[in-house]
């Protein structure tokens, strides 16, 4: 089970600096992550925790060269409003998100930001990319078919630094 896990968290941040990766080793750079978990720290954690196991295997150590802002949304609306206020107080160099929901919300607050969404059942249908070949804006991600797990990544460019 987390060899899933974090194989999908490995799947995100090579999406997220994978093309930064031999830069950010000679140079240092310390990227700046906003993680907004949709639920509640007692039932979701595990996946925080998958995706900090994924960060290390990449390379990427807190502290050292990658800082993970996490925030809580409690499984609410008002949850996620609040927790992506504060993450892009803490100017985030992207935005991880891990509903459908809360990837809209992202999209309402910044058009500069990368926002990765992880398992979004329909990302064209709920208006994050306008295409699976192409997401056209700054939202991407893993894309879930209903009762079939992952499908993929959506092409995507993100630019860091």
């Amino acid at each position: 089970m987390m060899d899933r896990r974090t194989f999908v968290c490995g799947i995100g941040l090579t999406m997220l600096l994978g093309a930064h990766g031999s830069r950010a080793q000679q140079i240092q750079t310390v990227y700046r992550v906003g993680l907004v978990e949709a639920g509640a720290p007692s039932a979701n954690q595990h996946f925080v925790d998958a995706f900090m196991v994924g960060s290390r295997e990449l390379g990427y150590l807190p502290g050292k060269n990658i800082v993970v802002n996490v925030r809580w949304a409690e499984g609410q609306a008002d949850g996620f409003r609040t927790a992506l206020a504060e993450v892009l107080r803490l100017r985030p160099d992207v935005i991880v998100v891990s509903s459908t929901f809360g990837a809209v919300e992202a999209k309402k607050v910044t058009t500069s930001i990368p926002v990765v969404f992880i398992g979004v059942p329909d990302p064209v249908g709920s208006g994050l990319v306008s295409g699976l070949a192409g997401p056209g804006g700054n939202p991407t991600g893993l894309a879930r078919a209903a009762g079939k797990g992952l499908v993929g990544p959506i092409a995507c460019r993100v630019v860091l630094g």
